[in-house]
């Protein structure tokens, strides 16, 4: 009777232990619940927050690497390429014409030699006349045809004469046209081309420079993108956390109801008055309640580490999302430097530079203009020539003419026309020079004619191929840059917009690690209780020397199947596996049965919340902990096991 109220005594111990347990587990899950469901719900609004941050951020980049920024470069890029293309076009024909300007000065200056041997033509001819006239007076009827021969001599020289004199005055305003038109075009091909190439290539340093800083936002843009894809791949991580931390406490639910499953089994057993009390009863009580009771005490060990590992790696985790928002702020605050860097100090430098550049263009084009107008001018009074040409013709045909008349009539007035013989027969002399003389003043007046044609031509081919509308072409340039700024303010807008979410993330960052403090209470707690369980099973252990462990492993295996979660599970195997071991060793090492307790001594009541150190103490998992600490949820396979509802036992 005396074993049986001892026994009777000791379950209610132990029930009484058990509920207590319970009730602690209750209030531990009670009072953490509101810090839990805040952690959630903060892990909610930041979520929301990164995914804002990320979205602007992936809309910069794509505004900044995006087509419509790609074709205004380009554009731009074609508009200078097309102006630096008209302009090697004019610079080519400015030079072809100078080359053809410069053959025609070279030829006037041979035409201008011809000046001096026609005015000896003139004044021989002069010289003829009279001396004719003289001699035909002294022959008085004889020298009759000789008069009508010296006054068409005297005719001739005064034509020749008038038309020389004409000719090369024109050939002498020509050329002073013609120096005016080379030193045009050397005045625009030194100084206003050159001018414009300066220009042009100051404008193209500029686009370079464009682009260049265009290619740095780009790699910045690039930075920021990675940032915000490891910030989203954190904040992942961090949901996952969250789950196991749901998972965490589904097995704490599970151990109070594995708890109160057993209180109501020691109670129906010793309430069945069938049993009597027997040993076997009694022993299978003893079996079950530490089976039961070592396996969750297992599984608080387990769940009080996932659930601060879980906690620690959430606040690791927000941590390590800081640091990336600040380098994500730093990155976007680099993208915003580089993007004020084309202010408007910058693009108006360029539109001045594309300003100056429309001047001279301009300007070179009303040159070019004139340029044109003094080349036809030129090339005008060159084909003029033509009718000295002729004038030239005629004149050598005369002279030709004259000195046949001369010898004629010489040959007819005899012995008595011997000096008009001599005059005769220097005219037909200077008719011969002449006819040198006009036959290569024709050859080059021909050929000036030629070059004349050829730089008609040219100036021609000029207009086609250049065909340049400067003004045109610098008002797209100008619309393309007003293009192409808009695009700038849009991202300076977007960055400015995406550093002001990256600071309120920060500063809610900062604000929400240093208020989570749920995994330090659920630590403390669940580690004082786990304490008093294992306390328990020590009680147990030593009250009861005659627990068959075969059976108590047995019992183990048999409550594998009241797992669903695969944590839980592990658990159980790894129990299975170290109460095994334990059995060798024990059997290795059995007392003598002299030296055995009885089964029921008088069993020593214990205090269930003393202040003996936890065995969960969190101090004493610190070395686990930072063993771990760079491992994740993520990074294993309960991250999956989210838990579920079964009703275990």
């Amino acid at each position: 009777m005396q074993r049986i109220n001892q026994a009777e005594k000791q379950h209610r111990n132990w029930v009484e232990n058990l509920q207590n347990i319970r009730s602690a587990l209750q209030n531990t899950i009670a009072n953490t619940e509101d810090d839990f469901l805040n952690v959630g719900s903060g892990l909610f609004s930041l979520q929301q927050n990164v995914s804002g941050l990320t979205q602007s951020s992936y809309q910069a980049l794509d505004l900044i690497s995006g087509k419509n920024t790609e074709e205004v470069l380009n554009r731009i890029t074609i508009a200078m390429d097309e102006i630096s293309h008209s302009l090697d076009v004019v610079n080519k024909h400015i030079k072809r014409d100078m080359s053809i300007l410069e053959k025609i000065g070279v030829t006037f200056s041979d035409v201008h030699d011809f000046q001096r041997a026609f005015k000896k033509v003139v004044k021989n001819l002069q010289v003829y006349s009279k001396a004719t006239r003289i001699e035909s007076s002294r022959l008085h009827t004889l020298g009759e045809d000789f008069h009508t021969l010296a006054h068409n001599v005297g005719d001739l020289s005064v034509i020749i004469h008038e038309k020389f004199t004409k000719f090369f005055r024109s050939l002498n305003s020509l050329q002073g046209l013609l120096a005016r038109t080379i030193s045009s075009i050397n005045t625009l091909e030194k100084e206003h081309l050159h001018k414009t190439q300066e220009n042009i290539n100051n404008s193209l340093i500029n686009l370079v420079m464009l682009t260049g800083k265009q290619t740095d936002s780009m790699i910045l843009a690039n930075e920021v993108s990675r940032q915000s894809a490891d910030i989203s791949k954190s904040m992942n991580t961090i949901v996952m956390n969250l789950q196991s931390q749901d998972a965490t406490r589904q097995i704490v639910e599970h151990v109070i109801t594995a708890i109160e499953k057993l209180c109501d089994d020691i109670q129906q057993a010793d309430n069945n008055e069938n049993n009597n009390f027997n040993p076997e009863t009694l022993m299978d009580i003893s079996i079950e309640t530490l089976a039961v009771s070592r396996l969750q005490h297992a599984q608080l060990e387990k769940a009080r580490k996932d659930f601060v590992k879980s906690v620690e790696n959430i606040l690791r985790n927000m941590q390590t999302i800081g640091d990336r928002v600040s380098l994500l702020n730093r990155d976007i605050n680099s993208l915003g430097n580089a993007n004020n860097a084309l202010d408007n100090s910058f693009f108006k430098k360029i539109e001045g530079d594309i300003s100056g550049l429309i001047t001279t263009l301009m300007a070179n084009s009303e040159n070019r203009e004139k340029l044109i107008d003094y080349i036809v001018t030129v090339s005008n009074d060159i084909t003029d020539f033509s009718g000295f040409i002729n004038d030239i013709e005629e004149i050598g045909e005369n002279i030709e003419l004259i000195a046949m008349n001369a010898r004629i009539k010489a040959a007819r007035v005899g012995a008595e026309g011997a000096a008009l013989a001599i005059i005769a027969e220097h005219i037909q002399q200077n008719s011969l020079e002449t006819q040198r003389h006009t036959a290569s003043l024709l050859k080059l007046l021909k050929s000036t004619t030629g070059v004349a044609t050829s730089l008609q031509n040219s100036r021609e081919k000029s207009d086609d191929e250049v065909n340049m509308k400067p003004q045109q072409m610098m008002l797209d340039l100008e619309k393309q840059l007003h293009s192409f700024r808009g695009i700038q303010k849009t991202i300076g807008e977007m960055l400015t917009k995406t550093a002001t979410m990256s600071d309120q993330i920060k500063m809610d960052l900062r604000k929400r690690i240093g208020s989570v403090s749920v995994h330090r209470v659920f630590d403390q707690s669940i580690g004082e209780i786990s304490h008093q369980l294992q306390k328990l099973i020590r009680n147990i252990e030593i009250h009861t020397p005659e627990l068959p462990l075969e059976r108590v492993q047995e019992r183990l295996r048999e409550l594998e199947k009241n797992y669903t979660m695969e944590s839980e599970r592990s658990v159980h195997s790894a129990i299975l596996t170290v109460d095994s071991a334990e059995t060798a060793d024990k059997k290795a090492s059995a007392p003598t049965q002299e030296n055995e307790p009885e089964f029921f001594d008088e069993f020593e009541n214990f205090d269930l919340f003393d202040d003996g150190p936890a065995v969960g103490d969190p101090q004493m998992e610190q070395d686990e902990f930072s063993q771990n600490d760079s491992q994740t949820v993520g990074d294993n396979e309960e991250a999956d096991d989210l838990g579920d509802n079964v009703d275990l036992f």
